[in-house]
């Protein structure tokens, strides 16, 4: 990660892990956080975990670029260059967490970067992305092929520590 004054680097900790995925899905519709059909198929898919007990996870927001990917990279790429900076991949559930907890999001969007759902096949969405639009916070859920190359300027959240937490 870059340390210059320029490093757009932020971290957070994120509590996981109240909710099970309904009342989660109801706190976001509470909340007025829109979602996509992705993303309800993200929470739909029985393989979506939700943490039994709660805990907090620091998450670490930045640009592909700060991990030294300045021509981008392939999501094998993303994931590796993640974990040599020092950082995990997200569980699927940081998402809509950090969705409800980062109410003063610039507009723009920050893919939060996760294992996708095992065995899902092309119906399954890769994992969730957040966005503020016009105002209005949303939980989205993408499709990444393995092959898709991110932009060095994908602005991405990962978890601190090494493995995925």
């Amino acid at each position: 990660m870059r340390s210059d004054p320029d490093d757009t680097t932020i971290r957070r900790t994120v509590e996981v892990g109240r909710l099970d995925t309904l009342d989660l899905r109801q706190q976001l519709e509470a909340a007025g956080i829109g979602l996509n059909e992705r993303a309800q198929l993200l929470f739909e898919d029985e393989r979506y975990v939700a943490s039994e007990s709660p805990r907090q996870i620091e998450t670490v927001e930045l640009e592909l670029r700060d991990l030294g990917l300045v021509d981008g990279g392939t999501t094998a790429e993303v994931h590796r260059a993640a974990i040599d900076g020092g950082l995990a991949i997200c569980p699927l559930e940081v998402a809509p967490y950090l969705r409800m907890q980062w109410i003063d999001q610039a507009e723009g969007r920050w893919v939060v970067v996760s294992s996708p759902l095992t065995a899902g096949g092309p119906e399954v969405p890769t994992g969730f992305y957040l966005r503020r639009v016009d105002g209005r916070l949303w939980l989205r859920g993408y499709f990444a092929s393995s092959d898709y190359i991110w932009p060095a300027d994908e602005r991405v959240v990962f978890c601190a520590g090494g493995e995925e937490t």
